[in-house]
Formats: C-alpha cells, sequence, structure tokens
C-alpha cells in the first residue's frame, strides 16, 4: 500500500493546481480492499465452506462456460462458493502488487460483471470495477496520457504542480522529464524528488491519529453485531442490515395471516400477497411490523374494522435446514 506522501493531482483548475496528500488515496485502497476482506472473512462460516448458502446459484447463465467439464452442483460448490472465497479472502492483496495486479483485475472485474448479472444490487458491482485503478501506481495517469498527447494537451499544465498548503515537505526538487520523441508533443511532465520530513505539524499527526481511528471502525463495524444482538432475525449484522455477504439464505415456504376482530371475536384469514407480492419482508422483523401496520390501516379503511388483532405464522428454512417458523 502506498506510503504517507503526495501524488498528482490530474484536475486542471481556475488558475493552479497542486498536489493531493497520499492518505486520501490511501483511505480509498483501504476502503475497497476491506469490502472484499471482509466478505472473504464471513465466507469462512461452516454453511458457506460446505456449500449451503446458495443452493441453486449454480445454475444460472453466467456459468455456461464451466458446464462443459462440470456439474451444476459442482458449480455451485466449487465455483460460488469456494471459488467465491477464496477471491474475495486473496483478491485485495493481489491487486496491491504490481506482478499479480493484472490478473486480479481480470478475475475481479469477471467477479463483478457476473455479480451484476446475478444480484439485484444496483451500481455497486460496476462502482468496485471502476475503482480497481486505485490500486495501481499512483503515477498511472501520467503514463496513460504520456501516450495520448491531445487528451494530455486539454487537462494539463505546463508548468509543474504548486506546492500544497498540507505539504510536510520544506521544499521538492523538480526535474524535467526527457522530450518526447513525437515533435508535436509540446507539454511534458515533471517528476520530483522528495526531501525528507521536516514540516510535521499537530495537525498532520491529528490527521493520522483520526484515520487510524476510522480504520478501526472500519474493521470493527462487521463484528458489532453483539451490540444489536437479537434485533436482526436470523443474521449476526447490524440492525437493519447485515455484513453476512450472502452467507444466510432463506427459502421462503409458507405464510399465515389470521386477523380478529377483538369486539366479535371473529377469525379472518387474510392472502399474504393481498397487498404486496414480495415475501422479503416475512425475512426481516421490523419489516413484520411495518407490514402489521399497514395491514391495520387497510382493514380500518376497507371493513371498518379498527380494534383489531394480528397472528403472522412465517415458516422459512434457513441454509437448506429443516423449516423453522
Amino acid at each position: 500500500m502506498a506510503t504517507f506522501g503526495h501524488t498528482l493531482l490530474l484536475v486542471k483548475e481556475s488558475e493552479f493546481w497542486t498536489r493531493a496528500s497520499y492518505y486520501n488515496l490511501n483511505q480509498l485502497i483501504f476502503q475497497t480492499f476491506l469490502v472484499y476482506f471482509i466478505a472473504g472473512l464471513k465466507k469462512t462460516n461452516l454453511d458457506w465452506i460446505g456449500g449451503y448458502s446458495m443452493e441453486k446459484l449454480g445454475y444460472h447463465w453466467v456459468f455456461d462456460g464451466f458446464r462443459i467439464f462440470l456439474t451444476d452442483d459442482q458449480i455451485t460448490y466449487f465455483v460460488v462458493h469456494l471459488g467465491g472465497f477464496l477471491l474475495d479472502l486473496t483478491v485485495g492483496f493481489f491487486m496491491l502488487m504490481e506482478f499479480s495486479r493484472p490478473y486480479a483485475f481480470l478475475f475481479c472485474g469477471m467477479f463483478n460483471l457476473m455479480n451484476s448479472r446475478m444480484f439485484a444490487i444496483g451500481m455497486f458491482p460496476y462502482v468496485m470495477i471502476a475503482v480497481m485503478p486505485i490500486f495501481c501506481a499512483s503515477d498511472w495517469p501520467k503514463k496513460v496520457l504520456i501516450k495520448l498527447p491531445k487528451l494530455r494537451e486539454l487537462i494539463m499544465y505546463d508548468s509543474a504542480p504548486g506546492r500544497s498548503e498540507d505539504s510536510i515537505y520544506t521544499e521538492q526538487e523538480v526535474q524535467p522529464e526527457e522530450q518526447q520523441n513525437d515533435s508535436s508533443d509540446k507539454k511534458s511532465f515533471a517528476t520530483t524528488k522528495t526531501l525528507p520530513l521536516t514540516n510535521v505539524r499537530f495537525r498532520h499527526k491529528l490527521t493520522a491519529i483520526l484515520f487510524c481511528l476510522y480504520f478501526c471502525l472500519q474493521g470493527f463495524l462487521p463484528y458489532s453485531h453483539s451490540l444489536t444482538k437479537g434485533y436482526n432475525t436470523w443474521t449476526q449484522g447490524l440492525y437493519g442490515y447485515s455484513w453476512d455477504m450472502m452467507v444466510n439464505n432463506w427459502r421462503y415456504v409458507h405464510t399465515t395471516v389470521t386477523v380478529v376482530d377483538k369486539n366479535t371475536s371473529q377469525h379472518f384469514h387474510l392472502d399474504p400477497e393481498a397487498w404486496t407480492r414480495s415475501h422479503r419482508w416475512t425475512h426481516h422483523a421490523d419489516m413484520v411490523k411495518q407490514f402489521a401496520h399497514c395491514i391495520q390501516e387497510r382493514m380500518a379503511e376497507i371493513h371498518n374494522l379498527k380494534d383489531i388483532e394480528l397472528y403472522i405464522d412465517v415458516w422459512l428454512s434457513l441454509n437448506r435446514r429443516f423449516t423453522q417458523r
């Protein structure tokens, strides 16, 4: 991972351009690395390693290429479960190392593209693909723009970047690169040789401390379920959300909704799909409560039943286990 220093900010401003601190880049690298690594750690769950979490995922068309030499059940176990576990756990390290980065980019890109087809997770896989270049050396935009002189003329300045107010270096020795052979190349980049640290202030130390605390917090949150234990149904995650990375998978079996008129003691059986086609609410206790309030409002509005009791009986199977209420 890049050390604390400076990297060129290739953004053209109205009057000047300066260097951006390396900790901004490191924060993005760490945050992206953590997404994969924590997902890998969560997949050490025995249900995932045993191949019980994603029961039917191997039947998806994105795995058609594997069907030449593997069955659907083998794809589900070896590719989805074991392959997903190993990729999440190691791809962050491979993207940090230069010799393995191209191969890691290939597998990581394919992994995210396949996820975009298998799951309705919005922009997430595309964002993860877009941020992969941050694992490259900080001067990779410079190397790209050297080969694109026309584009470079539009976004670059002739002069070297100015010194940032947040810099911890007193001065920098700037040396121009060798001129390119291409006669159309009118602008040259500058390389910098950084001198030793001599200007470390309190705010620099405070920034470093805050970033360390931020990194610790990001590592703690996925394992903070003990603070909210019992409020997230069957998953060990934060309330309303779980970091289990699809380790827990529910198979919907049956739901019975019974409405009791407290004034007449009459019982009514309500179709659970009367006002929603989704069964997602059956998986989360807080959503069941929201659904109950919806039923209460509808029964009062449509049937003039204002004093009711509601009984909801949900049957689900967790990771191929026997059906539970």
